[in-house]
């Protein structure tokens, strides 16, 4: 764990005072389950000290507005996309528009996550699940290009296999990059 000097971070409204005089942490997302706070000598410039404060605490995340806002609204997006597996790839029109309104809803959906999630140097669990997402829905819309290519070359037989594994396979590597991403 980092020690940061408060000084650092200071922000008058994470750090509450209350009527008994006990000392109140508030980060918003977050709840505070243990904190400590102690004097200790503060070094602004090197060599010269002053009086400081440090304090500690551990939080845990409130994680279910990311489950309702993050979460749940993409799996509907790439459970949406595989409409088209479902679609007789002799029809172009409808098996294609399946997945390419897939594809311009989640583009939409991301620009939205951009204000919603904290920019970090690292990839998060969400981060990750959120790119096998974007991922599975465009190969999504090849799959539904090749099989529609297919029935246009006279080998539908071939595109509704093709549809048919995919409406096991598909379901069955998101559940999978669900699991590994979000859960391990």
């Amino acid at each position: 764990m980092r020690t940061v000097p408060l000084a650092e971070v200071w922000n008058p409204r994470l750090i509450i005072v209350n009527q008994q005089g006990f000392l109140r942490m508030s980060v918003p997302d977050w709840a505070i389950t243990d904190y400590q706070v102690e004097n200790r000598p503060f070094e602004a410039i090197k060599g010269v000290k002053t009086s400081g404060i440090v304090a500690e605490f551990t939080a845990r995340r409130y994680a279910i507005y990311y489950v309702w806002q993050v979460i749940v609204p993409l799996f509907l997006i790439v459970m949406m996309s595989w409409g088209g597996f479902w679609i007789d790839p002799t029809n172009a029109g409808a098996h294609i528009g399946v997945a390419t309104s897939s594809i311009i809803t989640l583009i939409a959906y991301r620009f939205m996550l951009g204000g919603l999630i904290p920019r970090l140097p690292y990839m998060t669990r969400l981060d990750y699940f959120t790119l096998g997402s974007t991922i599975l829905v465009f190969l999504t819309l090849v799959e539904e290009v090749i099989t529609t290519k297919l029935a246009q070359d006279k080998i539908e037989s071939l595109g509704r296999r093709v549809d048919r594994w995919c409406r096991v396979v598909f379901p069955a590597i998101f559940v999978l990059w669900s699991i590994w991403s979000l859960i391990l």
